[in-house]
């Protein structure tokens, strides 16, 4: 078995460990301190590692430096300080501390008008948290959303969100599709900047129901009055993909009931998912292939629709469809929905 001799050595002093197995052994070296471990095989062979453990105080002389980097707008050197910082946290497994100065670092760069340095930062939040293998609580969930918000270029504001929503899925969200409230927030940075095609994609992850209706609203209003009932399906039938008949409900229930939008939503299409949905609480799959013959005019007006309706057989009736292989048009479709984004 591989052994693992540790020594710490302070200035020209050493303290010698005895020879320890090498797997299951945690040493956390004394602060200030230069330390090396030897690690040697069954062959004879050794690799030397070295690490610095910064002192508070050494931490604090850095700190204050930043600081006058700060007050000087010198942000690219405080920038490369913070980043040092963070370094040093990091190798002393302090996890934690390291991710609170990236992220409050960011957001001062960020505020600052300093995209670049405190896009940089922000981007190490998540690698951190990936680094330190630690789970998402209430605190993370807080920090990330607000070092998002902190962003001004929508496509950094983006890219790091969606880092975000990748690293939460099995690291504590409670949604294999990502922590719901990152979606939340991306939907509604989509809905401010008028994408709202994008925002209706995350709001359905959301859990926010009321927040989709109100988005969805917001778009009929830029759409002609015939593709409203457009809108309403696609968001009923991406949530029935996902299998939470709860949200598609809601959906279709509250906005049909809106005095605003009953008129544009009397159409044959809405029909057709008011029929689904109680097709699909009986479990009648030939109601399900009667319906989708009978209403083929209406679900042809969108291509996405026969793919969702596809996916929807085949998830609650286990209805195959022929040439649904990995690449097909359903399975891309399927991809938007399931996947984690990419950053």
């Amino acid at each position: 078995m591989s052994q693992l001799q540790a020594i710490a050595c302070c200035g020209e002093g050493a303290i010698a460990g005895a020879a320890l197995p090498l797997l299951g052994w945690v040493w956390a070296p004394p602060a200030d301190y230069y330390c090396q471990t030897l690690q040697t095989d069954r062959n004879g062979a050794r690799r030397v590692r070295r690490f610095v453990a910064m002192s508070g105080s050494r931490l604090g002389r850095l700190e204050t430096k930043i600081e006058s980097y700060m007050a000087d707008g010198k942000y690219y050197e405080a920038e490369q300080l913070y980043a040092t910082v963070c370094s040093r946290h990091a190798t002393a497994a302090r996890f934690a501390d390291a991710i609170q100065v990236a992220a409050d670092g960011s957001r001062r760069l960020l505020q600052l008008n300093q995209g670049q340095a405190g896009v940089k930062l922000a981007a190490q939040v998540v690698r951190l948290l990936d680094q330190g293998k630690l789970a998402l609580d209430d605190h993370y969930k807080q920090l990330i959303i607000d070092t998002f918000r902190a962003h001004s270029d929508p496509q950094a504001k983006v890219s790091f969100m969606k880092s975000a929503i990748k690293w939460s899925i099995g690291h504590g969200s409670k949604s294999s599709l990502g922590e719901p409230s990152f979606h939340l927030a991306l939907a509604e940075h989509y809905a401010d900047a008028g994408q709202y095609g994008d925002a209706s994609k995350h709001h359905v992850k959301s859990g926010d129901y009321d927040g989709h209706c109100a988005v969805l609203a917001r778009w009929a209003e830029k759409v002609f009055p015939s593709e409203v009932d457009l809108l309403v399906a696609r968001a009923v039938l991406q949530y029935l993909c996902l299998e939470n008949f709860e949200g598609a409900r809601h959906i279709l229930d509250k906005l049909v009931n809106d005095d605003r939008w009953a008129s544009r939503l009397d159409t044959p299409l809405i029909r057709f998912c008011q029929f689904l949905l109680e097709t699909l609480r009986r479990d009648a799959s030939p109601l399900f292939q009667m319906l989708r013959s009978k209403y083929a005019a209406s679900v042809d007006r969108d291509a996405s629709f026969k793919n969702y309706l596809d996916h929807i057989g085949a998830t609650y009736f286990n209805l195959q469809v022929a040439g649904n292989g990995p690449g097909g048009m359903i399975s891309d479709l399927m991809s938007s929905l399931f996947e984690a984004p990419s950053a």
